[in-house]
């Protein structure tokens, strides 16, 4: 049996993986007050859709950087260095604003 995608860490520069691990390590400490902690980053609104909206995007917060992780890895494992970077990147901003949020 083969598995389409064979993640081996040996195959990824060590500063890629530096630049990607805070993608998985921030959103593991933070989703705990993100999923429980009832926080309303975008207000509370009277109609029920815009509640559930707002909510999915306040999750997006911490589950985005890990997708970014993930996405980093399978990028560079298909020859596509320069959008690795990139997405590494963005999710590591994305990380870092969302502790920011928690903190202001």
């Amino acid at each position: 049996m083969t598995f389409l995608f064979v993640f081996h860490m040996n195959q990824y520069p060590k500063w890629l993986l530096a630049l990607a691990f805070p993608n998985v390590i921030i959103p593991i400490g933070t989703m705990i007050f993100y999923l429980f902690g009832n926080l309303n980053l975008l207000g509370h609104y009277d109609f029920w859709l815009f509640n559930f909206l707002a909510y999915v995007v306040t999750q997006l917060l911490w589950i985005f950087p890990v997708g970014c992780f993930f996405l980093t890895l399978y990028l560079w494992g298909t020859i596509q260095e320069k959008a690795s970077v990139i997405v590494a990147s963005v999710g590591l901003l994305v990380s870092i604003t969302s502790v920011l949020l928690l903190i202001l």
